[in-house]
């Protein structure tokens, strides 16, 4: 009987201990899964060649394995391959042979991606691999970090080189400037010297053009000259052939009385006339050239001392021709004096006539000689002439095309200089803008000290939790209390109430007094509720900051559970029970104790607002994951409402069928 007892009571506690014995064992292995990955092997394999003593696979490894996530074995390519075969490894990292060539290309033109190989073994155990997976990827995203800070280095590195290669242009753009400026002074010199040139050249060339122009002049006047000298000629020999006449007629005169001295008086008058003229023509001819070659030389169409030269090659013919004219007027002078004597002196004259004669032959001669001599000279001066106005014009015609030419080395030398300028201004621009560009270069290049360190870590993710959860395994103690419970009600009415043997008497389906009954399950479930809850928190060791709220919510939660199952087992009988097999089933599947509502299928989504469960897990999340939010008193509402009706429902139920009962006994 005592046996029996203790058998009972060891029943009884196992019953009041299946939701934590549910929960707890599943809390316990599932808390903190990621906190175990030491354990979980790995396997790396290293193909990396290196290049330049630096071999980036290594550091690779190496930083893996100071991370202190995974069991990282480091083993050749074979045995990677038969571990994964043999399941001796999760995955299986490979790191390529190029891989450092592949990192350093990221700064050059030819840039490689480099490949790491990751084999997950998913037949060993699939969420294991979806575990290692996450783990993969914050080693890549470490990894694209480090090659984007190297990246960044060395562009930085270059970026800083662009000061030094503007001050170097800069430096060429103030040689430019100065090369500028010094051929814009030149310019400017040249400008002034071609204007001051074509300014004085214009002078020059209406110079030549006067002097042209005074040639024609004294070449016409030569001529002039020329002729008169040629007919001075002409007159001379005519006077030689008339002193012959004279002195032969002096010799007839002596020889012939009386007419001979009359027609000899007649020509000394008219010899006497001729020289007077003639010594009057000479000094008039010899005045006219000197003035006119002085009028030349003062007039600039003569080189100064042109006119002394030429005057001085006709003095001698000048002296020469004056002293014969000289010397015949003298003698006609003379000879007309004389002739007025009386006739009675004639003929002791005709003697001096003859001897006077006889000197204006000479002096004839000499005139001859004197107007020969003047002729070749007017003649050399007539040739010099004509040349000197031939090269004169030659000159004009050249000249004028010296000042086009002129004029238009002016416009050039003005446009150049213009020019000039502006280039001056384009450079001394270019220079100060390149002076102000390396200033802001070098103020904007002072934000790339610490680049590399901040694109290594750009964005630093501040963790300030919404409902700080501080392990895995927290998060799921909603889900699994809930599921504890619900199991833990289950079974005490397959243990209790169906107990074959009624060693449970009142908890037994025989018992006639259901309202004790029902009241006492009830008790059940929040013994339940708060014996579970309490072992959790011990076990587990997780803190709740409403204690009091804590164990009446997992009281409330098991009083909800019992009630459902008390109102499907004790109405529905094994029907009831597939039901609540059902009913846990979908509550798995669409409470939101896994995964969110709105990832589970389509289908299960509506059904979550009408699951118990799911406002037990709410209401349990918000007690155990502190919020902002207060929804408490909405799901301990929600729950004790359907305590309540399910509760009336088996209390109505359980009267119905007591009636029934007793009117099928009293018949």
């Amino acid at each position: 009987m005592k046996k029996e007892r203790i058998m009972k009571i060891v029943i009884f506690a196992v019953v009041l201990l299946i939701p934590i014995i549910y929960s707890f064992f599943y809390l316990k292995s599932y808390w903190d899964p990621y906190g175990n990955l030491t354990d979980m092997k790995i396997a790396i394999v290293n193909l990396d060649k290196g290049k330049d003593e630096e071999n980036e696979g290594r550091e690779f490894v190496q930083s893996v394995k100071d991370s202190n996530v995974f069991n990282l074995c480091e083993v050749d390519e074979e045995t990677a391959n038969k571990g994964l075969k043999d399941g001796n490894y999760y995955a299986a990292i490979t790191i390529p042979s190029d891989f450092t060539e592949c990192l350093n290309s990221a700064s050059t033109t030819d840039k490689q991606i480099a490949q790491i190989t990751y084999s997950p073994n998913q037949a060993t155990n699939y969420l294991a691999t979806q575990i290692v997976n996450s783990a993969v990827k914050t080693m890549e995203t470490s990894l694209e970090e480090k090659i984007s800070g190297k990246v960044v280095e060395n562009l930085a590195d270059k970026l800083e080189e662009v000061p030094d290669s503007l001050e170097a242009t800069s430096d060429g753009a103030k040689e430019i400037l100065g090369g500028s400026k010094s051929l814009n002074s030149g310019l400017q010199e040249l400008n002034e010297g071609t204007s001051t040139l074509n300014n004085s050249y214009t002078e020059f060339d209406n110079g030549i053009k006067s002097a042209s122009e005074g040639s024609n002049t004294l070449n016409a006047g030569i001529n002039q000259v020329n002729s008169g000298v040629s007919s001075l000629d002409s007159g001379a020999t005519s006077l030689d052939s008339a002193i012959s006449q004279i002195k032969t007629g002096a010799d007839e005169l002596s020889s012939q009385s009386t007419s001979g001295i009359t027609t000899l008086a007649s020509s000394i008058n008219t010899i006497n006339t001729g020289a007077q003229n003639l010594d009057s023509g000479i000094q008039e001819y010899i005045n006219g050239v000197h003035g006119m070659l002085k009028q030349l030389e003062s007039s600039g169409a003569l080189k100064s001392g042109t006119a002394d030269i030429v005057i001085n090659q006709l003095n001698s013919s000048e002296t020469k021709l004056t002293t014969g004219s000289n010397t015949l007027s003298q003698g006609t002078q003379k000879l007309a004096s004389e002739s007025g004597k009386s006739l009675k002196l004639l003929s002791d004259g005709i003697g001096n006539l003859k001897y006077y004669l006889s000197q204006i032959n000479d002096g004839s001669g000499k005139l001859k000689a004197g107007i020969s001599t003047l002729v070749t000279g007017t003649q050399s001066l007539k040739a010099g002439s004509s040349n000197l106005t031939s090269g004169l014009a030659t000159l004009s015609n050249s000249s004028s095309q010296v000042k086009t030419a002129l004029n238009t080395l002016q416009e050039g030398t003005q446009t150049a200089y213009n020019g000039s300028t502006e280039l001056v201004k384009g450079v001394q621009t270019f220079n100060d803008k390149i002076d102000k560009g390396i200033t802001e270069t070098k103020e904007q290049l002072k934000s790339l000290d610490g680049i590399k360190e901040f694109t290594e870590n750009p964005v630093e993710f501040k963790t300030e939790a919404y409902g700080e959860v501080n392990s895995y395994g927290i998060a799921f103690t909603p889900l699994f209390l809930s599921i504890g419970l619900w199991v833990g009600a289950l079974m005490c009415y397959v243990v209790l109430y169906y107990d074959q043997k009624n060693r449970f008497k009142i908890f037994g389906s025989d018992n006639k007094n259901k309202l004790l009954q029902n009241i006492l399950y009830i008790l059940i479930g929040a013994i339940e509720g708060i014996i579970t809850g309490a072992l959790l928190k011990i076990g587990l060791g997780y803190e709740v900051q409403n204690v009091g709220l804590y164990y009446l919510a997992s009281s409330l939660i098991g009083i909800t559970f019992m009630s459902i199952i008390q109102c499907l087992i004790r109405n529905f009988g094994d029907i009831g029970k597939f039901l609540a097999l059902i009913i846990l089933v979908l509550q798995l599947a669409a409470s939101g104790g896994t995964f969110p509502i709105e990832t589970i299928s389509k289908g299960f989504q509506p059904l979550s607002a009408y699951l118990p469960m799911t406002y037990a897990i709410k209401l349990l999340r918000e007690i155990l994951v502190p919020t902002a939010s207060n929804w408490k008193g909405s799901y301990i509402l929600i729950l004790l409402c359907i305590t309540i009706v399910t509760l009336i429902i088996t209390y109505v139920v359980d009267i119905i069928r007591n009636k029934k009962e007793l009117k099928e006994n009293i018949s």
